[in-house]
């Protein structure tokens, strides 16, 4: 177990993320409904340790954030508020309020500022805080596209000692689903004489790394955790202690602490002695601690419980892992390289030329824009293969690579291995049993297995390979063509040697 550099970076220390949930538009479509991440929802505080920032009676800014992760057949829309339940705090309308979006920074009347009718106080959630709407031509509510983020900065104040107030943030979704309200929290606090000692974490509080945070240790099991002390300037001891119970924790790993800083982040690979070697696939219930001064005396600041599932591998397809599902982690918009579970995972990668491992269950994989190579492994996978170069492998089980979605029509082998042009990008297509089309014009051609060949809407052309095949047209006026097998068609206008 080490502590970090001396330097403990200035930034916004964010809580969980929340998520909402909404059936994916496409699947409608499909006639094969199924459910997914609609929005995800974090806010968080700036803090500047090193500097003992913010203390007493100085700005600072929470930021309140929100992805559009789920495509809704209605849209997402939202409207944010922000409030407290700790005295002693109060927003600083002296200082700028700040907008974002995935372009960059928006400002005029896309950017209420302190004053304006569109922040409004006792409006939001709880009814004692303020709610921040968009411009009326917009609705008042914020638009939240698939792959597109918001993010807005309040700066607030503290004018008493504070140990990790609650910031609350609530997110009203407008999603054609359930409509649900996002409430995500995060932590306030002050430095200075007479706020006491405290532990925080970043959420996740365990992440995959390759390095540990000294840039030379690599991670014996991969996963890093971390805490951060806030020690108000003591010396004492810093402390790890981990079980596989909740709220029972059986090993304990101190370090002492003899700088009089006024906080610390420390973190372990969990590669210690008196901790047990970390299991591929169990969760694990860990807290830190500080014990100010001389060892003992009952005066140990403990921080929340936190856990973690540690990932089944390291690595996806010889890459380190960077996205583990396992350990609540979100993908990006940036090159993720995404780690599934055994169970049943909804992956949805974003933008960025994304390496996918699903490993096993029957999973939904959506590799998203750019180039991506996805592994879907065992169990029966649904992978989307609209837009970019792709390499998608379908693997053990009945698996399925669909393009519904796509904007035009696609032209699909599912007995070739090597690269074609399926007019989506030049894709690489191996280890599926079945192949779902557009609702344009679509050539799908089954493989020498048993295949099920769906053309959704548009004037297709579906050919059965060797396999006992199902050919279904869809809406259009579709052609189906038999092959070796016996073939079953339904909803084709021509059949050619069907049986």
């Amino acid at each position: 177990m080490s502590p970090a550099s001396a330097s403990n970076a200035a930034g916004y220390y964010d809580g969980l993320i929340d998520y909402s949930t909404i059936t994916n538009c496409v699947s409608i479509i499909q006639g094969s409904p199924y459910v997914e991440k609609g929005a995800g929802a974090y806010s968080g505080v700036y803090h500047d340790p090193d500097a003992g920032f913010p203390a007493v009676n100085q700005t600072t800014y929470v930021h309140l954030v929100i992805y559009g992760l789920g495509n809704a057949c209605s849209g997402q829309y939202f409207v944010p508020s922000i409030g407290w339940d700790a005295a002693g705090i109060q927003f600083d309308q002296t200082q700028p309020i700040y907008c974002f979006n995935t372009d960059g920074q928006v400002t005029g009347a896309d950017c209420p500022q302190w004053g304006n009718s569109l922040v409004q106080p006792g409006a939001g959630p709880g009814g004692t805080l303020k709610y921040y709407a968009n411009n009326p031509t917009k609705g008042y509510m914020w638009p939240l596209p698939q792959g597109k983020a918001w993010e807005f900065q309040f700066p607030v104040k503290a004018t008493s000692a504070q140990t990790n107030a609650t910031i609350h943030s609530f997110f009203e979704m407008a999603d054609g689903n359930d409509n649900v309200t996002l409430s995500p929290t995060a932590s306030l606090y002050t430095f200075g004489a007479g706020t006491p000692t405290s532990v925080q974490y970043s959420s996740p509080s365990t992440l995959p790394m390759a390095l540990a945070p000294d840039g030379v240790t690599v991670p014996k099991y991969g996963v890093i955790s971390r805490a951060h002390v806030n020690t108000q300037g003591q010396t004492g001891t810093l402390k790890m202690q981990r079980g596989t119970k909740s709220g029972t924790f059986t090993d304990t790993v101190n370090l002492t602490w003899n700088t009089s800083a006024y906080s610390v982040d420390f973190w372990t690979d969990w590669d210690e002695a008196g901790f047990a070697a970390l299991k591929p696939g169990s969760k694990y219930f860990w807290r830190a601690g500080f014990d100010p001064g001389s060892p003992g005396g009952g005066d140990t600041v403990w921080g929340a419980q936190q856990t973690f599932t540690m990932p089944a591998a390291t690595t996806c397809l010889g890459r380190p892992v960077t996205v583990a599902m396992s350990l609540g982690q979100a993908p990006t918009d940036g090159d993720d390289v995404i780690l599934g579970t055994d169970g049943v995972d909804k992956i949805n990668a974003g933008g960025g030329n994304d390496v996918i491992c699903g490993l096993g269950g029957a999973d939904i994989i959506d590799g998203g824009l750019a180039d991506d190579i996805v592994d879907a492994g065992g169990g029966n996978d649904l992978v989307y293969g609209v837009d970019g170069d792709d390499a998608l492998k379908g693997g053990a089980g009945a698996d399925t690579v669909s393009f519904a979605g796509a904007t035009t029509g696609v032209v699909v082998k599912l007995g070739q291995s090597t690269e074609q042009d399926t007019h989506q990008g030049l894709d690489i297509v191996t280890g599926f049993e079945n192949v779902t089309g557009s609702n344009k014009a679509d050539a799908l051609t089954g493989s020498a297995g048993a295949n099920s060949l769906s053309g959704l809407g548009g004037k297709d052309v579906l050919k059965a390979g060797g396999g006992k095949d199902t050919l279904s047209g869809g809406k259009g006026s579709d052609t189906c063509d038999g092959g070796a097998g016996k073939d079953k068609a339904t909803t084709c206008e021509k059949l050619t040697h069907i049986p």
